[in-house]
């Protein structure tokens, strides 16, 4: 509950600089004018660039963890079991999708895609092949292929392995008025409002003084 002190009663009067004139500015007018101070702060972010998939080489031994029941075997072709030193992992934005062999060696991949903090937040697993030695892409057709030993692939869409980022946290406006909207875009305002929550506090003018 709002303190007794800043609890708006209805419109209240603003007292010019000179004490003699008074102005009605109503509650819900000032938090209209708080959304639209948001919006506006909003359109003027700039858009994330667009990105897409590429193919690197990561040294074998800096994998993340696997996931129970699967183990990293990378080879050096398609017709030999030898392991390689490095493996093919495909990057997309913020995320490097590793593919795993079955740990019993059967024919079964799984591609499991980690985020920056190497933490696994997504996995599909393909049958019929297994050892990843290439990873290929086709742009015009927007698919990746990972290709395992004797030459047997699985390929996969784009869309398939895109992930959705995280939804933004919760917007927060709190008792925005005209003259704040003005400081928000102002050389000398001291608010800095972010992406997650924009608290202006109200001029002392606008709230009910305690009785």
């Amino acid at each position: 509950m709002r303190p007794e002190a800043e609890r708006v009663i209805g419109p209240m009067p603003l007292t010019s600089p000179a004490g003699s004139q008074e102005v009605l500015v109503h509650h819900q007018l000032r938090r209209a004018l708080g959304y639209t101070a948001l919006s506006l702060i909003l359109l003027q972010a700039p858009a994330e660039a667009q990105t897409y998939p590429s193919v690197e080489k990561r040294v074998a031994s800096s994998h993340p963890a696997t996931p129970a029941g699967w183990k990293q075997t990378c080879i050096q072709g398609p017709d030999t079991g030898a392991p390689s030193t490095d493996c093919p992992v495909l990057v997309w934005g913020d995320y490097t999708y590793w593919a795993w062999s079955d740990s019993n060696n059967d024919n079964t991949m799984a591609i499991v895609a980690y985020d920056a903090t190497g933490k696994a937040v997504k996995q599909w697993v393909k049958p019929g092949l297994r050892y990843i030695w290439q990873i290929t892409l086709d742009e015009a057709k927007e698919t990746v292929t990972f290709v395992g030993q004797s030459s047997r692939a699985a390929t996969m869409r784009w869309d398939e392995l895109e992930i959705d980022p995280p939804p933004p946290g919760e917007l927060t406006v709190v008792e925005v008025d005209a003259s704040a909207l003005a400081c928000v875009f102002g050389a000398s305002c001291a608010v800095t409002p972010n992406d997650t929550s924009a608290d202006i506090p109200m001029p002392q003018a606008y709230r009910a003084r305690a009785v």
